[in-house]
């Protein structure tokens, strides 16, 4: 028999700007069209646990919406990013600290438009945190909720 392993989760939002705020536009008979600005908010989502049985990550929820997800291995830590990438040199933020855990790195693939209904702790987890986890270990579904995401500076589209 396996127990869960030891999970923890390390998720943080990050917009990227780019380049010059966009300015609003007059048509020929006066009238004022308002810019928009969409920055792109991107995900850095890591997943820890201890063990050597294999987990597998089976989805993702963020505000309530499923996403299909990739993971990828991270082989070595601590994971850093330069606090401003647009200043050479910028000090690193540690987004994962040293570990001897195994460490995936999750990437949010194509949104899911009819996704498993949920019942239970793990609805109330969806609805309560703003982001879910579902992962597999030997055959054995399990989730982990974060509260809150963790939101550092912007970055700067190169």
């Amino acid at each position: 028999m396996f127990a869960q392993p030891a999970v923890k989760i390390y998720a943080y939002s990050q917009v990227t700007t780019g380049g010059m705020k966009p300015s609003d536009v007059v048509t020929e008979n006066g009238e004022k069209i308002k810019a928009e600005s969409k920055s792109p908010l991107s995900y850095l989502l890591y997943f820890t646990y201890s063990g050597s049985a294999p987990v597998k990550i089976t989805g993702i929820w963020i505000n309530q919406k499923a996403y299909n997800v990739k993971t990828g291995v991270i082989k070595k830590t601590p994971v850093t990013i330069p606090e401003n990438n647009a200043i050479e040199n910028s000090k690193n933020i540690t987004l994962v600290p040293k570990t001897k855990n195994k460490v995936l790195q999750l990437e949010l693939a194509s949104p899911i438009t009819d996704p498993v209904s949920l019942s239970g702790d793990k609805k109330k987890a969806v609805k309560e945190s703003e982001l879910v986890i579902t992962y597999t270990v030997n055959g054995k579904k399990y989730y982990k909720a974060v509260k809150k995401i963790t939101i550092l500076k912007p970055a700067f589209a190169s």
